[in-house]
């Protein structure tokens, strides 16, 4: 359509014009699908997530192996080569996943614990 054309009387008042109001409805026009685009990812996640799909990365489970060789290492029954041999992973990698592991075990003893109390409360 050559009313709409922003290349073709480019440098005129009646020109420059026309370009801004394309630009002012093209904008308008995106604005609106990005708004419908996040309504309906939205209904798409509150959908979801009601059928009980969970998102994210799922959670890692330390094996048997792990879990012992940590918990030996903890109460100093192996040293820290021994574990890593056993393992067969390196030091920095031993590290981040006793971290890890201590903090699991920190909030599994956090809820127990809460819900002794809330027990012996309501008794």
């Amino acid at each position: 359509m050559p009313l709409l054309d922003t290349r073709t009387k480019a440098d005129t008042l009646v020109g420059k014009f026309i370009s801004d109001i394309v630009l002012q409805v093209l904008s308008f026009v995106a604005e609106n699908e990005r708004e419908n685009n996040k309504a309906r990812q939205a209904e798409g996640i509150k959908i979801a997530r009601e059928k009980g799909v969970r998102f994210g990365r799922p959670s890692f489970v330390y094996s048997e192996e792990i879990l012992s060789v940590a918990n030996d290492y903890l109460c100093k029954s192996i040293k820290l080569k021994t574990a890593l041999q056993l393992l067969n992973i390196k030091q920095d990698n031993f590290f981040y996943h006793l971290r890890k592991i201590k903090k699991t075990k920190a909030k599994t003893v956090n809820s127990v614990a809460e819900t002794i109390k809330d027990n012996s409360a309501n008794n």
